[in-house]
């Protein structure tokens, strides 16, 4: 119930044009519990932990999101993105199959 009451107040209060940025109003309201329950972030393990889940429910597609372009497109963030999407192409993927 928090965090379904959470994401409703998110959908209503979220600045679009301060998405991904660290100094909008709205990151504060994002708690870890919420990315958690939101997302599939973290170390390989948990991220095989959880994928394995939902594949066993029927899972066929997965969408990598690593950070976001639109607020940041170039640069270090760019730089994590594509660092991002490369591990998890070597190291949790090898796992699932």
């Amino acid at each position: 119930p928090e965090l379904k009451e959470l994401a409703r107040h998110m959908q209503s209060q979220y600045d679009m044009d301060r998405h991904a940025q660290e100094e909008a109003e709205h990151a504060g309201e994002v708690s870890d519990s919420f990315v958690d329950w939101f997302s599939i972030c973290g170390p390989a393990q948990k991220c095989e932990s959880r994928l394995s889940q939902l594949i066993d429910l029927g899972l066929d597609h997965v969408y990598i999101l690593g950070g976001s372009p639109v607020a940041h497109p170039h640069g270090e963030r760019q730089a994590a993105m594509v660092e991002q999407a490369r591990y998890f192409a070597d190291t949790v993927l090898p796992a699932l199959r």
